[in-house]
């Protein structure tokens, strides 16, 4: 009896130096447990050759919730890194899995779709449109407040209309000038206007462009960018890639899952899993699959 009474005063003090207040809590853990499997285990279900293993625990927030990620990471010899953790709310952690999924079908509201009416190739893409225009390929934004995406994309036809017949539109070095006069024509007079060439790295195809930029009344502004349509075919094919990929839906063993951004997240209970990869060179399918087989050792 003795000895049963000393074992139970361990067990109180253990629950009293973690914080509790009674013995019940000292089996209710604050937020996600990490659950890492051995980097041993994680080299066999993913086929990469991993150099060591390190604890995660971090805080991410976003529209208005917070999160708490425990688990591990995995370095490659090549420089890439998986990721396995668990993840918790600051607030509930009933529902977590289809509150991210909502989040991450949010993301696509950027969309990329074909745009009629310019007798050119021609593309919504998020906020701007792009046109394909003999040896150059044209990206026309115009941002400002108290618009809608429709009266946004029309106002942008409308000047890409009037510009196709400019010949500054078929040139990788726009006249800012004659761009200048076809805005007043198409949307208002601008306030200020600039020149701007740099370099863009647009889904996954990178090249050179000039443009201009006018202040317009009302705070709104509109940005006129050519590039060489050499990249053209390259930046269509990678864009449609990118939208395929961002939001895709799945199942990890009867597990509701979803991939976005490269991130996999499976339902399982309070604490939904998250599989990350980065800087890792393969196929998507490859690395889909490989964050599959990671998940699998976790659930």
């Amino acid at each position: 009896m003795s000895r049963l009474c000393g074992v139970m005063v361990v067990a109180c003090l253990v629950a009293l130096a973690a914080g509790c207040d009674d013995p019940d809590a000292v089996h209710t853990a604050a937020g996600p447990e990490a659950n890492c499997p051995t980097e041993s285990n994680v080299a066999q279900a993913t086929g990469l050759q991993l150099n060591g293993q390190e604890q995660l625990d971090s805080s991410r927030y976003r529209d208005g919730i917070s999160y708490r990620i425990v688990g591990c990471s995995y370095r490659t010899r090549t420089g890439g890194e998986v990721s396995v953790a668990r993840i918790g709310r600051g607030d509930s952690d009933t529902g977590t899995f289809e509150v991210l999924r909502r989040q991450a079908k949010g993301v696509r509201e950027e969309v990329f779709e074909p745009l009629a009416g310019l007798d050119r190739d021609a593309w919504v893409d998020g906020e701007r449109i792009a046109v394909r225009n003999g040896k150059a390929m044209l990206f026309i934004e115009l941002k400002g407040p108290n618009q809608s995406s429709t009266e946004r994309t029309a106002a942008e036809a409308r000047l890409a209309r009037r510009l196709l017949t400019s010949p500054t539109a078929s040139s990788t070095k726009l006249d800012c000038g004659a761009v200048k006069s076809v805005v007043e024509q198409a949307i208002a007079k601008p306030t200020y206007s600039a020149l701007d060439i740099s370099f863009d790295k647009s889904a996954g195809v990178e090249f050179r462009s000039s443009g201009c930029s006018f202040s317009l009344p009302s705070d709104r502004e509109v940005t006129v960018v050519s590039a060489d349509s050499i990249y053209w075919d390259g930046w269509v094919a990678g864009k449609k890639r990118k939208e395929a990929s961002e939001y895709t839906e799945s199942e990890v063993l009867g597990h509701k899952a979803f991939t976005t951004e490269g991130t996999l997240i499976v339902d399982d209970g309070e604490s939904p899993v998250e599989v990350r990869t980065s800087g890792i060179d393969d196929t998507a399918a490859k690395l889909t699959a490989l964050r599959a087989n990671t998940a699998r050792l976790v659930l």
